[in-house]
């Protein structure tokens, strides 16, 4: 058996390991949970309103025309 398959199924078959795993997802729960506030999560959507706004360069309206659609069908079936 290969030694790294080996250590990592005694890691997931080892009750000592699982409960530390456990117990660290459980802290890290905790601060999610302390630190998701409303008021943070309100300045989060504000920060990446201003990030998307600045990273969007303004291309304008597409074109949805019914010709332009033709244009790029009859384009693509002559590949």
């Amino acid at each position: 058996m290969n030694p790294a398959t080996e250590s990592n199924s005694e890691e997931l078959t080892d009750p000592l390991a699982s409960a530390q795993s456990e117990e660290i997802q459980n802290k890290l729960s905790q601060i999610a949970e302390k630190l998701e506030t409303e008021e943070n999560i309100e300045k989060l959507a504000q920060i990446m309103e201003e990030e998307w706004k600045t990273s969007q360069p303004d291309a304008g309206a597409p074109d949805l025309s019914f010709k332009k659609f033709e244009e790029k069908l009859k384009s693509s079936q002559n590949q």
